[in-house]
Parts: C-alpha cells; sequence; structure tokens
C-alpha cells in the first residue's frame, strides 16, 4: 500500500513521541516508586535519585506507553490518506454500510461523508426515505464518531463533493474517495478526477440493500393485515 508523505511525517512524529513519552516515564516513575527517607537506609555516598526499587516500575511504564505508541505509529503508516470521502443515502443503515464505515476508518484518520437530503432522495429514488435526513445523518454519525457528515441539497453531488476535496486539499491533506462497486460511473467521478482522488470501488454486500430492505418488510407488512 502506498504510503503519503503526510503519514510518514505522522509517523515520524509518534516515533518521537514515543522516545519522549519513555523518557518521561522512566523520570516519573524514579520520583513515583523511589523508597521514603524513611524507609531507605541512608545512602552511603551522595543522595542517589535512581533507586532499585524505582527502576522496575519505571521500565513498566516506559514499555506500555513505548508499545502503545509503536502501534499508533504503524496503524499511521498503513493509511492510505489523510481523508476519506464517500457519498451516499443511507436509509435504513445495513451491514454493507458498517463494512463501507469500517473500511473508510482503515483509509485514513479524518471521514467525510456526504448524504443526500429528503428531496434529493426522492429525486433519485422517486420516492422518500423511510428514514429522514436528521436520522440518516445521526446514523452515519454514530458509526462513525468524528467524521464531517455533511447535506447535499442536489442529486448531483459534485459541487458539495469538489468542496470538501479541494478543502482539504487546501489544508495540505491527501484524499481518497471509496464506495461500493454497484455503480462505477457514479455522479461525481469527474471531480475526483480532476482533483486527481483515488477512488477505492469496495465488494458490494449482496442481499443487503436498503432497498431489498424496504421490499421485505413490505411484504411482511403486506402478510400480516
Amino acid at each position: 500500500m502506498r504510503v503519503t508523505p503526510a503519514a510518514r511525517r505522522r509517523g515520524k512524529r509518534a516515533i518521537a513521541a514515543c522516545t519522549l513519552l519513555g523518557a518521561l516515564a522512566v523520570l516519573s516513575g524514579c520520583f513515583l516508586f523511589a523508597p521514603s527517607a524513611d524507609d531507605a537506609p541512608p545512602p552511603r555516598t551522595a543522595r542517589c535519585i535512581l533507586s532499585r526499587a524505582s527502576v522496575p516500575a519505571a521500565a513498566v511504564i516506559a514499555a506500555y506507553w513505548l508499545l502503545a505508541l509503536r502501534a499508533l505509529a504503524a496503524r499511521s503508516r498503513s493509511r492510505l490518506a489523510d481523508v476519506a470521502v464517500t457519498v451516499g443515502c443511507f436509509d435504513l443503515t445495513h451491514k454493507g454500510h458498517e463494512l463501507l464505515f469500517r473500511r473508510l476508518r482503515a483509509l485514513a484518520a479524518r471521514q467525510v461523508v456526504l448524504v443526500h437530503d429528503d428531496a434529493s432522495y426522492a429525486r433519485l429514488k422517486g420516492g422518500a426515505p423511510w428514514w429522514p435526513e436528521a436520522r440518516r445523518m445521526a446514523a452515519v454519525r454514530s458509526a462513525l464518531p468524528g467524521a464531517i457528515v455533511v447535506a447535499v441539497r442536489s442529486e448531483d453531488p459534485s459541487a458539495a463533493l469538489e468542496q470538501q476535496v479541494r478543502g482539504a486539499m487546501a489544508r495540505g491533506r491527501s484524499v481518497v474517495y471509496a464506495r461500493g462497486n454497484d455503480m462505477w460511473d457514479f455522479p461525481g467521478r469527474d471531480v475526483l478526477v480532476r482533483c486527481g482522488v483515488p477512488v477505492l470501488m469496495l465488494p458490494y454486500t449482496a442481499g443487503v440493500s436498503s432497498t431489498e430492505l424496504k421490499l421485505a418488510s413490505a411484504t411482511a407488512y403486506s402478510h400480516d393485515i
């Protein structure tokens, strides 16, 4: 997988933080776990900050921080970009959406999700969504805590997509776009090509589309009445 310059810089910063926090952990362990003056025998020479009892405790603390931050640095280096973007309706979120959100988290530290509002949804799908705009956006925020969730007012998301992509690139962040491979020539693809944003088409999760869930629910309801 290609490592972006920004991801490489994050990895270097995390490694530097490992070294700094490891040193701080050693010093804090020395002061916290050093025996008190009442318990310790009088030193033969000048008072020593590092005691035999403090070193093992400090080593444990330092090892914990080093392992945690090394794992963080490795995760940063493995990410494809700084920002992962996608567009969708997200009506009746299902397993396919969950897999997409999981992939977005793996691709980048920041996620931007563009959600069609009720009017553009109706023009795209030919009917109103089961979940209104506010609930669909709340479901995305719940599945992707910290993500930027933006409402799209047009059935063509090109303008909103370009605004988010160029805004991220203007701040020096690399961008990747991800979506299911059920529609290769999707609206807004020309924007991504023009901006030089890589497009990742994810395997479509069969049998769990929102349309199929609605049809199954409507069929079950008609059989009950």
